[in-house]
């Protein structure tokens, strides 16, 4: 039986809305996120993938210090939605047409239904660790007082994480992909 309190389990400790969307972590670490849209390179040539190559590293190496960055890629069998969505498309009153339509839904339903058409998404976040927390496990049996000890730095902080993920939005739409903020509450459900 495990003997920890909840809030030792969590390692989360609150999400947040002020300044940028944000997740405060037990260890008082700060951490926000943004969506990536795949970029289609299959057309590309040997210099523009270069040239991309080439942003890309400019963009991981502009990244501060103290700020950790990691790609987080998840591949979703759910289609439903678009499907959805397809289906919603068909507006015509062409016989015609609606018969092409209903063949491409069902060719789509079918390799759905087969896990041959998925879905990728592609997060990237960002982690500004605590000074003074980062290279301990935060104690809450200890008498520290968590807010006063998270507080500490932490509007510097969040203002760098801001200045951050403005950097890499600019910096990724200029390489073509389309960078979309994650609102607090997807970012809870993602990380």
């Amino acid at each position: 039986m495990n003997n920890e309190t909840l809030c030792e389990q969590l390692s989360i400790w609150e999400t947040s809305d002020q300044v940028i969307p944000h997740v405060l972590h037990h260890n008082g670490a700060i951490s926000t996120g943004v969506e990536i849209a795949p970029l289609d390179i299959e057309c590309y040539d040997e210099s523009l993938i270069n040239q991309l190559t080439l942003r890309l590293r400019s963009f991981l190496n502009a990244l501060p210090e103290n700020i950790k960055g990691q790609f987080y890629l998840k591949i979703d069998n759910d289609l439903d939605g678009m499907i959805e969505k397809h289906k919603a498309l068909s507006i015509t009153d062409n016989d015609f047409l609606k018969s092409i339509e209903k063949m491409r839904i069902e060719r789509i339903e079918s390799c759905a239904a087969r896990g041959e058409l998925f879905q990728v998404k592609i997060y990237f976040f960002l982690k500004s660790e605590s000074e003074r927390l980062k290279s301990n496990w935060f104690n809450f049996k200890g008498k520290k007082n968590f807010s006063i000890e998270v507080k500490n730095n932490y509007d510097e902080r969040l203002q760098l994480l801001q200045q951050s993920i403005t950097s890499i939005k600019t910096n990724l739409y200029s390489c073509g992909f389309k960078v979309k903020d994650m609102t607090k509450d997807k970012s809870f459900i993602v990380i």
